[in-house]
């Protein structure tokens, strides 16, 4: 508004310098024509200087006419001067109505205006103390300016490499289209996989609960067999059953010189395997005989079965869980002297000899991982393929001796070490195989649990029934034993986990010595390993499948087994 009045006070100023010089031209008009009737009669008087006079005529004339020509855009620009005056009067009234409807919300004003400058108050508060932390953001920003100098520096390096990423991309695009194609031919063979994996867990699963009843059964009847037995000496009744079959006498097991549980503790911790199986033949008269022969035949296969020493090493980089030598196999001794060993029943011995089987497939396991982990780290070779790559990293791809020869050495690393990777992946499939039949075993074991230690039974002697004791130590022991080769397993997974974590660290740490050396040598090295790795992926696929089901069958007929 203070401007609009201001621009008002100039026109009207430019307005009266206007009408002062109107008046003024008006006054020069007079005079004008005052001096041309001078000059009228100066020229009447002076008629003899016609010529000059005419000149000074036409000139006068020429002068009039652009006076004429001034006073008349003067007059045209008075009438635009009034124009302008009516619309600034026109303009200030309605200025002066938008001041007096303003003058209504003055008071909001004034409270946004108090609202402003709390918050301006507050702002600057902030401000102070944004400015404390000026130095660390500063430094902040001089250490991302760093960065990304950094990373352009980086962004102008893989510039470089823009042509084989490019040829890498359009490579994995049609490994992936191939892999798509063969996931749609492995997901039709799937469900029928899935549909025999069901068939077989029915099968499984009714073989369970056939088995659960006949052990139910097998106990009831042991039971009755042990009730039968005499517990104060030998009672020896000799005579045949209607096929022809000698029955056995029945063995004291509370004492004598020659008691059958003091020659087992016996074999069991001084003898050898033709003393342990002598003392089962020379009390082959007794009722137990036939089952400790197989338990001593059994503890004789068993004893130093994982030789101490050969894979120490392997071991100590698990739990530090020694692999069991021959006198960890032996039963313990209470602390009167007297031995906990027993004889073992049917039951406790197959769990047992399918004990002994596995842990003679972990060590097998064990002594492959020993051969294929120096292959699978190539320490040799890896070497010298990075020595390559560091020593001509600036040479590019203009070498091509360098180039030939870092292709050579890093084909023969990738060769030994994909040869070992199929070893290596036999052996990870062989480890879920073992864990799936320790799996097994512990479900048997706790199984044989329920069965072990029902609770005291108390004799009329007011002891307890010996089975029991016999049967609760068979299983402490079978326990211990699947513990020790349950560590030994998993030390062993643990070993090829990190055999495939240190292969895959060597992978990349060549593969960026090579992109360093010559981006060419690296696309050639990533390709082949892309073909090595989709196969080993397929191999992986068809290996779990065929692992799924060689389990479920495993399965199977180990409960078959158990049942005939």
């Amino acid at each position: 508004m203070k401007r609009l009045s201001d621009e008002i006070a100039a026109l009207k100023k430019q307005l009266d310098s206007n009408a002062q010089s109107k008046g003024s031209a008006n006054a020069e008009v007079k005079r004008l024509s005052d001096e041309n009737a001078a000059l009228k009669r100066q020229l009447d008087s002076n008629a003899q200087s016609k010529g000059s006079a005419n000149a000074e005529m036409k000139r006068l004339s020429d002068e009039n006419a652009a006076l004429k020509k001034q006073l008349d855009s003067n007059a045209q620009s008075k009438g635009s001067a009034d124009a302008e005056v009516k619309r600034l009067s026109d303009e200030n009234a309605a200025l002066k109505k938008q001041l007096e409807s303003n003058a209504q919300s003055k008071g909001s004003a004034d409270a946004e205006m108090k609202r402003l400058s709390d918050e301006i108050a507050a702002l600057k508060k902030q401000l102070d103390s944004n400015a404390q932390s000026k130095g660390s953001a500063n430094a902040e920003v001089k250490r991302l300016s760093d960065e990304n100098a950094a990373l352009k520096r980086q962004l102008d390096s893989n510039a470089q490499s823009k042509g084989s990423a490019n040829a890498e991309m359009k490579r994995l695009s049609d490994e992936n289209a191939a892999l798509k194609k063969q996931l749609d031919s492995n997901a039709q063979s799937k469900g029928s996989a899935d549909a025999e994996v069901k068939r077989l867990s029915d099968e499984n699963a009714a073989l369970k609960k056939q088995l659960k009843q006949l052990s139910k059964a097998k106990v009831v009847v042991e039971e009755k067999l042990r009730g039968n037995t005499s517990l104060g000496g030998v009672s020896s009744s000799h005579g045949s059953d209607g096929c022809g079959h000698s029955e056995k006498p029945n063995v004291s097991l509370s004492g004598g010189s020659l008691g059958f549980a003091e020659d087992l503790e016996s074999s069991f911790g001084l003898s050898g395997i033709k003393s342990e199986c002598g003392v089962a033949k020379r009390h082959s008269t007794a009722a137990r005989a036939p089952r400790a022969v197989s338990a001593c035949e059994e503890a004789a296969r068993v004893q130093g079965a994982l030789p101490e020493g050969e894979f120490d090493q392997l071991v100590a980089e698990g739990d530090d869980v020694h692999p069991m030598s021959g006198s960890e196999w032996e039963r313990d001794v209470d602390s009167d002297g007297a031995s906990t060993t027993q004889p073992m029943d049917d039951s406790h011995i197959q769990v047992l000899r399918g004990l002994r089987r596995i842990e003679r497939d972990v060590r097998r396991c064990c002594k492959v991982v020993s051969q294929i982990a120096p292959c699978i780290k190539e320490g040799r070779q890896f070497k010298r393929a990075m020595q390559l790559a560091e020593r001509h990293s600036e040479c590019g791809d203009g070498n091509y001796a360098v180039q030939r020869e870092l292709n050579e050495v890093a084909g023969n690393y990738k060769r030994r070490v994909r040869k070992a990777e199929q070893t290596w992946m036999r052996q990870w499939e062989a480890v879920r195989g073992l864990q799936s039949r320790l799996d097994d075993v512990d479900e048997e074991l706790s199984r044989l649990a329920e069965f072990s230690s029902p609770g005291p039974t108390a004799t009329p002697e007011g002891g307890l029934r010996p089975s029991l004791k016999e049967s609760a130590a068979a299983h402490d022991f079978l326990v211990g034993a699947h513990k020790k080769v349950s560590a030994t397993l998993r030390n062993v997974r643990g070993v090829l986990s990190e055999m495939q974590r240190q292969r895959r660290d060597r992978h990349e740490s060549l593969f960026a010595a090579l992109q360093r050396c010559s981006p060419s040598v690296a696309e050639a090295y990533v390709q082949e390993e892309g073909a090595s790795m989709g196969w080993l992926g397929n191999a992986a696929f068809s290996a779990s499948a065929i692992g799924m089901l060689c389990v479920a069958m495993g399965s199977m007929m180990y409960k078959r087994y158990e049942l005939n």
